[in-house]
């Protein structure tokens, strides 16, 4: 009897935020006239590395994967951005959330940016556009950061 009280008493004194589950998610980052590839996967580690502390990402062969499955499914060659074949996805990965970025260097040292979170339900948070003059992918890191506490669930 007594460990079965002390049992109660661990677990109702432990904060109930230990117990919350963080939600899912996948993360779908495009990039338009930027070729250099350690360049795209400096970015999207550092977009992993930020979501992950707020989200439960699905890892990127995950959403490859399942992107692959749902295009020939649906029969389209870009499923980045039919939005159709986005829903899918996280609807058969079972996500809570999609995080979508575009990056767009647009001529010189100048890039767009566009982040823009869907819930499952279809409720779609207003896009966070940035531009970066003179931009690498170091400068681009604490813009990139700031998208994400926007991004964040419950705001």
């Amino acid at each position: 009897m007594r460990l079965f009280i002390l049992v109660l008493f661990v677990f109702f004194t432990i904060p109930v935020k230990a117990y919350a589950l963080k939600p899912r998610a996948m993360l779908l980052v495009d990039f338009f006239s930027y070729e250099n590839e350690s360049g795209k996967r400096s970015i999207r580690n550092h977009l992993e590395a930020e979501f992950s502390r707020s989200y439960e990402l699905k890892s990127r062969e995950e959403v490859e994967d399942m992107k692959i499955k749902v295009a020939d499914k649906i029969d389209t060659d870009d499923c980045e951005s039919d939005k159709k074949c986005i829903k899918m996805m996280g609807d058969r990965l079972m996500v809570d959330y999609t995080l979508l970025f575009e990056i767009v260097v647009l001529g010189g040292n100048e890039w767009s940016i566009k982040g823009e979170r869907q819930k499952r339900d279809g409720i779609i948070t207003p896009p966070i556009d940035e531009v970066c003059q003179n931009c690498t992918p170091s400068k681009l890191r604490p813009i990139l950061s700031e998208m994400v506490i926007s991004l964040k669930p419950g705001d």
